[in-house]
């Protein structure tokens, strides 16, 4: 009986030794590539021009040429006020910001915008500025309602 025991005791000893051996874990690590989403389109401007609600945004582009307008702050200040006034025009939008604009440098340059509704259901919303681009151009403005 003492051989059977001892054999039995062998043989569990040495399965437990290639058991324990087979589940050993060993440690792999596995490096994720991030996937870039483009950030420009195909003539190297920013999604966003194409895209106003880019993001998940609420958002509008202004557009303005830089071929009659040199300085700089004057195109900041025409786009943002076009910018207001492309939000606004979507039915029952108020932007909180008063839009009276007069630029004279080589010419003259003004806007104007007093709107009325008869509705009462009028939204007042806040805009930011989000980015802005130039290319030989253009200059663009994105701004997106206030979240």
């Amino acid at each position: 009986m003492n051989k059977t025991v001892l054999k039995t005791a062998l043989c569990v000893a040495l399965a437990s030794s290639m058991f324990v051996g087979c589940t050993s874990t060993t440690k792999t690590t596995t490096q994720k590539k991030e996937i870039k989403k483009p950030t420009k389109d195909s003539q190297g401007r920013p999604l966003w021009v194409s895209n106003p609600d880019f993001g998940g945004n609420i958002g509008v582009v202004s557009i303005v040429s830089k071929k009659k307008i040199k300085n700089k702050k004057k195109l900041h200040y025409i786009a943002k006020l076009k910018a207001q006034a492309a939000f606004e025009s979507r039915k029952g939008t108020r932007v909180d910001a008063n839009s009276q604009a007069s630029i004279s440098s080589d010419g003259s340059s003004s806007y104007e915008e007093n709107i009325k509704t008869s509705s009462n259901s009028v939204q007042t919303v806040s805009l930011i500025e989000k980015a802005k681009f130039e290319d030989k151009d253009n200059y663009y403005l994105w701004m997106v309602k206030e979240k």
